[in-house]
């Protein structure tokens, strides 16, 4: 089963709405090329891989990789900011990738890494020292794919609670890729080994993506929560 980070029900000011009640009452507010834009990115959302970004340092990486997330039709990530400021994004970088992005933080490494096994997906780092290439993954579980600090790599924990630890290969003299560039080849490679391509179907399930439509819908009006929160008044009585 894909991991889904959405609760059924939508909270609005200690009520609940069910899905489908969120959708019906923003539909008609929200313009129809967003709509049209929203149903293909629903359509291709993957959350079956989920990155994780443990610990890194600067705040253009950070988003220039939310951004290639996004892009590739990631639905969640997983931001480790342990013993640090939250980082800002670098807005002209990011694009406002992140509006779209479920970004689960984590204040350190050990909950990060509770919080994804209790999910059930297999947690892989990637590795300059390992021997296995990420080519070698096998991609019918659901996947954590972590990726370290700039300087540093992946902690030291991370790695000992890894499922498996991979390489990225390179056919050149240097050493490594730079985190952006990393990020963007490993995903477009594990998207492209799950399901064969890199922009058609994603993962969902038909009650997953009528959740994710409530989200999109909700974050593309103005004043959404005043009129869920009517709504959700009127419902009660």
């Amino acid at each position: 089963m894909t991991p889904f980070p959405f609760d059924e029900f939508v909270e609005i000011d200690g009520h609940f709405l069910n899905a489908s009640e969120v959708v019906q009452a923003l539909e008609s507010l929200v313009q129809p090329r967003r709509k049209a834009r929203i149903e293909k990115v629903i359509e291709s959302r993957c959350f079956g891989i989920q990155p994780i970004l443990e610990s890194l340092a600067d705040r253009g990486n950070m988003s220039a990789v939310l951004r290639t997330i996004e892009g590739l039709g990631m639905g969640a990530v997983h931001v480790v900011e342990a013993r640090r400021k939250k980082l800002r994004m670098a807005n002209r970088v990011s694009q406002g990738a992140e509006k779209w992005l479920e970004i689960q933080r984590w204040h350190s490494t050990e909950e990060c890494v509770a919080a994804v096994k209790r999910e059930g997906l297999q947690l892989v780092v990637t590795d300059l020292n390992a021997s296995a290439s990420i080519d070698d993954l096998d991609l019918s579980k659901p996947t954590a794919l972590v990726f370290g600090n700039e300087k540093f790599g992946a902690s030291e924990l991370m790695r000992e609670h890894a499922d498996h630890t991979v390489i990225l290969p390179m056919a050149g003299f240097s050493q490594s890729f730079n985190i952006s560039v990393a990020a963007a080849i490993s995903l477009h490679h594990l998207r492209l080994k799950r399901f064969g391509q890199t922009a058609g179907p994603g993962d969902l399930d038909d009650s997953q993506k009528v959740r994710l439509r409530a989200e999109y819908f909700r974050k593309s009006v103005g004043e959404s929560d005043r009129i869920l929160q009517e709504l959700a008044s009127r419902l009660a009585k």
